[in-house]
């Protein structure tokens, strides 16, 4: 695993020179992604009837607009080491189940299947590869945002028989809010839902963000 983190992936003494070449590689693929993100997030805006259409691009400002903006956004290069073992166990993982944390994530996968996402009923589902194509992630901050109506999704990563030798690979761009932006649904809340993290009122996303991984850790 390697991330490239907020602010510290534009100083280029903060990759290994034994990858000639790999930040002008992280900083292309960011800003190849920037036409999708940006129509994924106003058509978000739209499905969930905000009055304000730009909201996503006013909170998110370190990836539209200035990255020295201090956020936590981030790109994830994921490797899966393969397995030589013959599998008794075949809910063994590579990769526990989780929600992220972000507003949205975009996963490109590689050609090696094990990736699944959890169904509202508690089924898991495959997620298979496609080519060309872009897995996408609601996280924790867009069930806020969303008031609920837009769930996190659970997934995980499967250790399968007919891949288990195989490396595993995908790349992953993790949309957060700014540092500073208040954390608070912009949308009426569905009924009954509660925010899968408490947030305290005036509360920002830097803060919030450093009480999920402490609750998170401490198994709370």
């Amino acid at each position: 695993m390697f991330d490239f983190w907020g602010t510290e992936a534009l100083n280029p003494n903060n990759y290994p020179i034994e990858v000639p070449g790999l930040k002008d590689a992280v900083d292309n693929f960011r800003s190849s992604l920037m036409d999708l993100i940006k129509t994924v997030s106003y058509a978000f805006a739209i499905y969930l009837k905000m009055e304000d259409r730009e909201f996503f691009f006013k909170h998110h400002k370190a990836i539209f607009e200035d990255r020295n903006i201090k956020s936590h956004n981030f790109l994830r290069s994921n490797y899966y080491f393969p397995s030589a073992h013959c599998l008794e166990d075949t809910e063994q993982l590579r990769l526990a189940e989780h929600c992220d944390i972000d507003t949205l994530s975009f996963l490109i996968q590689d050609e090696i299947e094990g990736l699944e996402a959890k169904m509202p009923n508690g089924d898991w589902i495959p997620v298979p590869p496609i080519k060309n194509s872009i897995v996408l992630n609601a996280g924790f901050m867009m069930e806020v945002w969303s008031g609920g109506h837009i769930p996190a999704t659970p997934h995980r990563v499967r250790l399968l028989k007919n891949t288990m030798k195989n490396i595993r690979q995908s790349l992953a761009l993790f949309m957060l809010p700014d540092g500073d932006v208040v954390c608070k649904p912009a949308v009426p809340e569905k009924p009954n839902w509660i925010a899968p993290f408490p947030y305290e009122r005036n509360e920002i996303f830097f803060d919030y963000f450093s009480k999920i991984i402490l609750q998170v850790r401490d198994g709370n």
